[in-house]
């Protein structure tokens, strides 16, 4: 018996079972669906478990009902992936980054057409200063998957340190793909575009177009500290210095341990002259 045969027989007992109950008041393409939507928030949960196998029985038994489905075609790539991206991220928890990055691209040269791999790759490889390195990879999950909003979004985002002009390019094709669907669609990174157009636009030289995009980020996520940090730099680029000590000593009441904003506080700091630091 197939995987995809097990997954469907799983299913089936699920909507069996249902049936027995009484009868459906949904019609059998809202019973498919719902069941396929389960199946996909049990394959999720399945590989948050380490239970990959079984996760991926779950997904490709979607993927044979919905072969187009962006969501789905992206839950099997990342399932595929799994157990090598989570050992490479324990090991980048544990400082041990020269040994996680190893993991992922041995990973991409045995897996080159998956296109999680590559995203999971460009973020460690821009915290470690290879910027290009993150928009090369940026660039093959895109080559990968043109069409899917979220690759597209996520690459953007990898890619903006290396290339701005790619960074740009892929947030405006994740933006029409979204407005060409314009039937409520769920994107996971809604409030999550504000902030990258927002860094975009001092990149491109668009300080207060940028600021504008950074200030409405803040309020949609307002314990992001990456975009505290961002918001409080674009302060300081527009010479409004109290707003980013103000912004700044607010966010440290609730995470006084957060290096970057000691970091930006305590260079105001120095550079009025007060020799005070924001951890005394």
């Amino acid at each position: 018996m197939s995987r995809v045969q097990a997954a469907r027989q799983g299913v089936g007992r699920v909507i069996d079972a249902a049936m027995k109950r009484g009868p459906l008041s949904k019609t059998w393409a809202d019973v498919l669906a719902l069941s396929r939507s389960r199946a996909l928030c049990r394959a999720a949960e399945l590989r948050n478990q380490g239970r990959y196998e079984e996760g991926a029985r779950l997904v490709e038994f979607v993927l044979s009902e919905e072969p187009r489905n962006p969501r789905v075609q992206w839950m099997r790539s990342d399932i595929r992936v799994a157990p090598d991206v989570d050992r490479a991220e324990a090991l980048w928890a544990e400082a041990r980054r020269d040994e996680a990055i190893e993991v992922l691209r041995d990973l991409a040269q045995r897996l080159p057409d998956e296109p999680e791999v590559h995203l999971r790759l460009a973020p460690m490889l821009v915290v470690e200063g290879d910027y290009w390195g993150a928009a090369t990879h940026a660039r093959r999950a895109v080559e990968l998957a043109p069409d899917d909003p979220n690759v597209l979004f996520r690459a953007a985002g990898k890619a903006r340190w290396g290339d701005a002009v790619a960074s740009r390019s892929y947030l405006e094709q994740a933006k029409a793909i979204l407005a060409q669907k314009a039937d409520g669609t769920f994107f996971p990174f809604d409030d999550d575009i504000p902030h990258l157009e927002g860094v975009l636009a001092f990149d491109e030289g668009r300080p207060h177009v940028g600021l504008a995009y950074l200030e409405r980020a803040a309020a949609l996520q307002s314990d992001e500290l990456s975009i505290a940090g961002d918001l409080a730099q674009g302060y300081l680029h527009h010479g409004r210095v109290d707003d980013a000590i103000d912004l700044i000593r607010e966010k440290l009441g609730h995470h006084p341990g957060d290096e970057r904003l000691l970091r930006i506080y305590n260079d105001i700091e120095t550079e009025a002259g007060t020799g005070t630091s924001a951890s005394q």
